[in-house]
């Protein structure tokens, strides 16, 4: 008898165990019937990352902040564990039996996981998912008594870096202590989209912890353009006797149509960063730059923002803007360059949060160019110089007047040649005559 009941009694744990589990993939699958999210609900299973204490869903892929200042405890690498709702029940968990959780330990993080999904390109995606916060110095789960914000975000280029100005965010959620549905839109660029979790914690508390569950994402395919049917004439009809006017109905008054919603501000987090190893992304060890020009180009071709960027309170927050395409234009500190030459441009939906992180490079410096002489070319020394070619003297030659001078200057030759002339005849023939 006792071996039946257990045997009964296990058997019906199982059946529970499968009904709630069974009951919370209904629940999502219901709310979300065209979700291409893969386990969306985190109830088909975790693995180790390749990291102690890096558990993540599968489907999912982690992602976090390295630095600044990890030492001192900010954003630091937190831990990913599935959260299991036989602990506080739907006090963490949403629905179903699990959800994904990340936390710190007396540490901050900027942190989440991601994952990409095909969309066809150019629909409207919609994303969403129940977060949850615990920012606390004490134990009680209850009560919280620091920031923790929670994101959602979209990068409708299909990239996998979460510090990406191609992502379009949601508006931070500080709610703590409840579950929190937060939503976000983005076009498709491409056929892949890439899905964002993000949560950080503001101070460094004892518990900074956040619980994730259920995400839902859809799209509307992009509107095909129908060809306009062609209008075919109709018969001409054959004219009717003319009836006697009927007096004319006094109009009624037209209603007074209601007022448009003005769709919710958005707003663009802009700032520049050196970046050290030239890959485009802001890493844990690249400061924050000030005094480049940051402007924000407008729908309509002109200039809505500008900021000079400050490593000292970057990112700054450019609000206020309406949703349409905008570009960003950089001019640079001196002696840096943008690394990217092409400018950022975007779609900045209703109530969105774009972040705009600018990389700046040292300008390369020109380096001189060493001009060679060229070797002199070698000419054959003459064999003899010529009587008239007279080699150079090292005195300098004074150069004389054409034309001037005295009666000795200019007969002296041939007064000299005369006398050689008078001495040497007759020293010539005395010579002759001795030989005689």
């Amino acid at each position: 008898m006792v071996a039946d009941w257990l045997k009964r009694g296990a058997a019906l744990a199982i059946m529970v165990a499968l009904s709630l589990a069974l009951g919370g993939l209904y629940t999502v699958a219901a709310q979300c019937p065209s979700n291409v999210a893969a386990n969306p609900s985190f109830e088909e299973g975790f693995s180790d990352r390749g990291a102690g204490e890096v558990t993540v869903a599968n489907a999912w892929h982690p992602f976090y902040q390295d630095g600044p200042g990890v030492e001192e405890g900010y954003f630091k690498r937190p831990e990913f564990k599935p959260e299991d709702a036989s602990r506080f029940g739907t006090m963490r968990v949403h629905s179903g039996n699990w959800a994904q959780k990340w936390f710190n330990t007396y540490g901050t993080h900027n942190a989440g996981i991601f994952q990409q999904m095909s969309v066809p390109a150019g629909s409207m995606v919609t994303a969403s998912v129940w977060a949850q916060a615990w920012s606390s110095d004490s134990d009680d789960i209850t009560k919280s008594e620091g920031n923790y914000r929670l994101y959602i975000g979209i990068d409708p280029t299909g990239g996998t870096n979460f510090a990406s100005g191609a992502i379009v965010w949601s508006q931070p959620n500080m709610t703590t202590d409840q579950w929190v549905q937060l939503s976000v839109q983005a076009r498709a660029e491409s056929g892949t989209i890439t899905v964002f979790l993000r949560g950080q914690p503001e101070f460094r508390n004892k518990h900074n912890d956040s619980y994730w569950d259920d995400v839902c994402v859809s799209y509307a395919a992009p509107p095909t353009a129908t060809p306009r049917p062609t209008n075919t004439p109709a018969p001409t009809n054959t004219p009717s006797p003319t009836d006697t006017p009927t007096p004319t109905a006094t109009p009624e008054s037209s209603p007074t149509p209601e007022p448009t919603a003005t769709p919710a501000a958005a707003r663009v987090l802009v700032a520049a960063f050196e970046d050290l190893n030239s890959d485009g992304f802001r890493n844990a060890e690249e400061p924050l730059l000030t005094g480049a020009l940051i402007e924000l180009q407008g729908p309509d071709g002109r200039i809505v923002a500008s900021r000079r960027s400050d490593a000292d309170s970057d990112p700054y927050a450019m609000e206020g803007l309406a949703p349409g395409q905008y570009a960003v234009q950089v001019m640079p500190i001196e002696g840096y360059v943008v690394a990217d030459a092409e400018p950022l441009t975007f779609g900045l939906l209703a109530g969105a949060t774009r972040e705009v992180w600018v990389a700046l490079q040292p300008a390369p410096t020109p380096t001189a160019t060493a001009t060679q002489a060229p070797e002199p070319t070698a000419t054959a020394a003459p064999t003899s110089v010529p009587q008239a070619e007279a080699q150079p003297s090292a005195t300098p030659m004074v150069s004389r007047p054409s034309g001037g001078g005295g009666f000795l200057e200019r007969y002296s030759g041939l007064l000299v040649a005369a006398v050689g002339l008078a001495i040497g005849i007759p020293v010539a023939i005395g010579l002759l005559r001795r030989r005689g």
